[in-house]
């Protein structure tokens, strides 16, 4: 056992709440495993959170197998079994639901472990996270793994702060297995940072062009002869991953005749194991890959497939593996290679670089522990399409701090609201990470002006210049100079009449000063001081400027209080709550409230269509189609569903969006309610019973991205049916659009 797990594992013995960062393959699940092992000895209650559901369901698996069945539970969106068990596997979003909804219920949860914690960064789902953290029980511990946290001290202290309870950090930022990162150039092989810099620069200094491509099989055939199989190469591109393997199949067999055996008879076990598999084209593409050993995995495959293609290559039967980056997340397989194809990625809204965190995520695959002295990293040399700027230096890239991502929707606001007293509520947005850390950058500011203020404003520079005889620095040559040269560019700029009236204003001043400055007469230096000064000038200049910026900085910071900007959110949130009569005046929850309060996704939009009487009146499949319509994200996949008509007239959906929209502009909130009509048809479409391949096909939506989408539409579904308790005929119906949207393909393999 390595000293970081002794360490943690102690802090577990002790008591304490557990925050772990080391790399990925070092053996954080050690830890984990203790903590439930130790519950399960004891009779406890262990909670394990993951943010994605593969791997929720993968430590489901692997814990039934330790435990049995009987002592393990699972609720994720789309599956519920025995969640009273003392063992329980869950999403990070149905624990925050969990602790705003049941109170009672997580009283008794002693660990709360947190994998992949540093989720807490996400844009989109961070402050799920960070609700967790701030609103459990206080008799609950948290145990946080993460490979990328940079900055735990900060980190834990907030936790121990906002809890008043200690919290261990065990931070080892060394590999058990070294890693070696290059970048691959077919002609350079192996090449570091520096060296493909020189080339890039020798290249486009060429008299003629000398630019040339490298391809992945450049890459693959030299892994091949190196024996640095298997590989991992990392593709961000669907398309691109299914292209790259069925390329690189045609062109190589890296299997054995045994090997090829093994795969003929997995292949044909599966089929018949599912046998709407056939129908599949993504089934087609990996069958005719995999049979030389090269497969490829992304979200948009059958969830199945995925399976399929993360058991074969857990077995060593795939050599190569093609993969988006949703294959770093949690799923433990290691291997002796990792490449990267490129290292800009598409994030949803623009073309960047990767960031040092997501590089490291993905990166730490490399290396086996207890078989590879070493793991290796890749990057594909591209002259061709990179700039000079878009070459990273991989051997010394870092992970980013962690941030705060808190936000307050509707229904958290309503949960705080049911729970707690006004002042408690305001209580709680001072614990939050983001409050925490807007404290310290003051603090960090403040302590940087006090040192600047007391090493350059205190004594004149002539104190300060040991042997300078110049008191007053307006009377220092070089100083005199450069502000002889700045009023020359202010009186050229006021000559030429080319600046607006405020501006002129500001310049005219700055003008002023500067003559009153002139006015005085320059000292007479000689070359040689002038020469052994002039460095401490600029230092001096250099840190009146960085102390003017502080200031500036702290002035700013001042007026964007995060506490206060949630207050105001808060007041907001309230306020607008009231006027739809979700609240009365008392702030008691009226019965619109209570059911916005159990509802998570686009919750306003869900209620008012509930008292509308919209769920009553509308038939299953239709209700099917517009709750898609809501769940749907994803605009361009949306789009593809216009293929099917929609039987329902979605303008009495627009027209609740407009009142809610017009009602957040007037409350001072943005527009948040969304709409995908164009997905509703396709949807409405499976519902009714038409065949799940037919309706990909004629769209051209990809199989998992449809799969994923029926069940984000049965995941609200559950929530529906939850907030409407009392309603039996609902009840009953929600169950029917359940039975319609829950079938065939849409939910194998759960």
């Amino acid at each position: 056992m390595s000293q970081f797990q002794i360490e943690a594992i102690e802090g577990i013995l002790k008591g304490e709440n557990v925050i772990l960062s080391t790399h990925t393959g070092n053996g954080k699940t050690l830890v984990a495993d203790y903590a439930i092992n130790d519950c399960f000895q004891k009779g406890l209650k262990v909670v394990y959170t993951a943010p994605i559901k593969a791997l929720s369901n993968q430590k489901y698996n692997e814990f039934i197998r330790e435990y049995g069945e009987e002592n393990v539970g699972l609720v994720t969106g789309d599956r519920v079994i025995n969640e009273d068990a003392n063992i329980l596997v869950v999403t990070t979003e149905v624990l925050r639901n969990m602790i705003h909804e049941d109170h009672e219920r997580v009283k008794e949860i002693k660990y709360i472990i947190l994998d992949e914690i540093h989720y807490i960064n996400n844009e989109d789902r961070g402050t799920v996270w960070e609700e967790v953290i701030i609103f459990k029980h206080e008799g609950t511990k948290i145990i946080g793994l993460s490979a990328t946290i940079p900055n735990i001290q900060d980190f834990s202290d907030w936790i121990s702060s906002i809890h008043q309870e200690k919290v261990r950090k065990v931070y080892y930022p060394e590999r058990i297995v070294k890693q070696k990162h290059y970048y691959f150039d077919k002609k350079l092989k192996k090449a570091l940072y520096k060296d493909v810099i020189k080339n890039y620069l020798s290249i486009k200094n060429s008299s003629n062009g000398g630019i040339y491509k490298n391809f992945h099989i450049d890459f693959i055939e030299y892994a091949v002869e190196s024996g640095i199989l298997p590989v991992l190469c990392f593709v961000f591109s669907r398309k691109q991953c299914e292209e790259k393997a069925i390329e690189l199949s045609s062109k190589l067999n890296l299997l054995d005749d045994d090997e090829k055996q093994s795969i003929e008879e997995l292949v044909e076990d599966y089929e018949k194991e599912f046998t709407d598999l056939e129908k599949s084209s993504s089934w087609d593409k990996l069958k005719s890959a995999i049979k030389n050993g090269v497969g490829f995995h992304h979200a948009g495959l059958l969830p199945i497939i995925k399976q399929f293609m993360e058991d074969l290559f857990d077995m060593k039967l795939c050599k190569v593996l093609y993969a988006t980056e949703t294959f770093a997340v949690g799923i433990n397989y290691p291997v002796k290679t990792v490449f990267f194809d490129s290292l800009r990625k598409y994030d949803g809204r623009s073309f960047r670089n990767l960031y040092g965190s997501e590089y490291l995520q993905m990166a730490g695959r490399a290396g086996r522990r207890g078989i590879d002295t070493f793991g290796l990293v890749f990057t594909l040399v591209d002259y061709k399409s990179v700039e000079y700027g878009d070459f990273l230096n991989v051997e010394n890239l870092k992970a980013e701090p962690v941030k705060s991502q808190f936000n307050l929707s509707y229904n958290v606001v309503l949960n705080l609201v049911r729970r707690y007293k006004d002042e408690e509520i305001k209580t709680f947005f001072n614990k939050s990470f983001a409050n925490y850390q807007y404290k310290a950058q003051m603090k960090e500011i403040a302590r940087k002006i006090k040192v600047l203020d007391k090493k350059y404003k205190g004594p004149n520079h002539g104190e300060y210049l040991e042997g300078c005889p110049v008191k007053d620095i307006d009377r220092c040559p070089i100083f005199f100079s450069k502000n002889k040269k700045k009023l020359e560019v202010y009186q050229s700029m006021l000559t030429r009449n080319r600046i607006g009236p405020k501006d002129k204003v500001f310049i005219e001043k700055k003008a002023a000063r500067l003559k009153e400055k002139l006015a005085k007469k320059p000292v007479k230096c000689s070359r040689n001081k002038k020469r052994s000064c002039y460095k401490k000038y600029e230092e001096i200049d250099k840190q009146k400027s960085s102390l003017a910026r502080r200031k500036q900085q702290l002035s700013r910071l001042k007026n964007d209080q995060p506490q206060m900007r949630f207050q105001k959110d808060y007041e907001r949130k309230l306020s607008l709550l009231k006027s739809f009569n979700y609240l009365d005046e008392g702030n008691k929850l009226l019965p619109r409230g209570k059911v916005c309060s159990q509802i998570h996704i686009q919750e306003l939009l869900v209620t008012e269509l509930l008292f509308s009487g919209f769920f009553h009146d509308n038939s299953d499949d239709v209700i099917n189609g517009v709750l898609a319509g809501i769940v749907c994200e994803d605009h361009n996949l949306a789009n593809m569903g216009r293929f099917y008509s929609f039987s329902f007239d979605n303008n009495q959906i627009y027209s609740i969006i407009e009142k809610i929209n017009k009602l957040e502009i007037a409350h001072g909130l943005e527009a948040s309610t969304n709409f995908a009509g164009n997905i509703c048809g396709a949807i409405e479409a499976w519902s009714s019973g038409k065949d799940f391949f037919e309706i990909v096909k004629e769209t051209g939506i990809p199989e998992g991205d449809f799969v994923n989408l029926c069940r984000r539409v049965s995941d609200l579904l559950r929530q529906i049916k939850g907030a409407c308790v009392d309603d039996m005929v609902l009840k009953k119906k929600i169950n029917n659009c359940l039975s319609k949207i829950d079938r065939g393909v849409v939910v194998l393999g759960l």
